[in-house]
């Protein structure tokens, strides 16, 4: 599926969401309330773990979790979600999903006609990169993928809606998931047939993250976002709001996570110059935890600098963007979900 980024808005109303979050080692769901003008209310929260039993498959181990979250948010999470907002709308189902179910990565999709000649950036001609980039990405059997348009290029000039204009040269920066066809399947029908939601949105869940981090922080136009929610990591790296790269890669705990991250801050850094701001976002307390390893940790070196990067440390969501209701737990994965879902690329 390709993401129709420049479309006219439509009328904003209340509706409500499904949302899942699946991970290698834990997946959850969740119940929340959208209503214009307001942060998205997250009525209920389930997560549990993804416990591979001896002669089992990951993937089994993944439909036990799934069957289980999908009981609770039916029981528990849609009378929450009718207690909070009665006769409310179920508009949809949204799910994010991380290795090794997903992958997320940048390709910049360029239109240069021979000559020069120049042309009208079109409805059709986007189609038509959109098509190109999804064929290169070169998807494995069954897999599908998900493109979003995360910037635009006339003449080499970023513009935030290039339709209709007039250029010799255009370019898409598309942020481009790639999801397992069977688990993002498991999903469809899940939704289809506990929900009667037909047409779920799947997408990688570095491509989500990042996504509701830059929208959370608008005013910064250069930085690094560290997505160390969980227990694989992502770097993606913006310039002039734009998203130039992303990275994702293992990590471990305690000394094992600064290690592997300031090899894929070197990594980074050997392409591309380094913004001074980096965005950690992780759990709770382990938000602390992890900017004191990257402190500590030889990272100051990559900015051939006296003076240090300066790392805003993301424990969780703020609650003027998201809100829960008393039955929700905390859960910064949720709530990153429920934020992204209120953005008008995810209705």
């Amino acid at each position: 599926m390709s993401a129709w980024p420049f479309a006219s808005a439509r009328a904003a109303r209340a509706s409500a969401r499904i949302l899942f979050d699946i991970g290698a080692d834990s997946a959850a769901g969740a119940c929340v309330f959208l209503l214009p003008g307001r942060p998205p209310t997250i009525a209920y929260a389930k997560r549990v773990p993804v416990e591979v039993h001896e002669g089992d498959t990951q993937s089994a181990a993944l439909g036990r979790a799934l069957a289980l979250i999908a009981g609770a948010l039916e029981s528990n999470g849609m009378t929450a979600l009718a207690r909070l907002a009665p006769g409310t709308r179920l508009a949809g189902a949204l799910a994010a999903l991380d290795a090794p179910w997903a992958s997320a990565a940048i390709r910049v999709e360029e239109e240069r006609p021979a000559g020069g000649r120049p042309f009208v950036f079109s409805k059709r001609l986007l189609a038509e990169m959109l098509r190109r980039a999804e064929r290169a990405a070169a998807a494995g059997l069954g897999d599908r993928i998900e493109q979003q348009v995360v910037g635009a290029r006339l003449n080499g000039y970023p513009t935030a809606d290039p339709m209709d204009g007039v250029a010799h040269r255009a370019s898409l920066v598309i942020l481009v998931s790639k999801i397992a066809g069977d688990v993002g399947e498991s999903v469809r029908k899940l939704a289809r047939e506990r929900f009667q939601i037909q047409a779920p949105r799947i997408v990688a869940g570095a491509a989500l993250r990042y996504r509701a981090l830059a929208a959370l922080f608008p005013h910064e136009r250069d930085l690094l976002i560290l997505d160390a929610t969980g227990s694989a990591a992502a770097l993606s790296l913006v310039r002039g709001k734009t998203l130039v790269a992303l990275h994702e890669f293992n990590v471990g705990g305690g000394e094992a996570w600064a290690g592997a991250t300031e090899g894929a801050l070197r990594d980074l850094a050997a392409k591309y110059p380094l913004p001074r701001t980096i965005l950690l976002a992780a759990e709770g307390d382990a938000a602390a935890k992890r900017q004191t390893a990257l402190e500590t940790s030889g990272i100051g070196a990559l900015w051939f600098a006296e003076t240090p990067p300066r790392i805003i440390a993301v424990p969780r969501v703020a609650a003027g963007a998201v809100a829960l209701a008393p039955q929700a737990l905390p859960d910064m994965r949720l709530a990153l979900a429920a934020f992204a879902a209120a953005l008008p690329e995810y209705e």
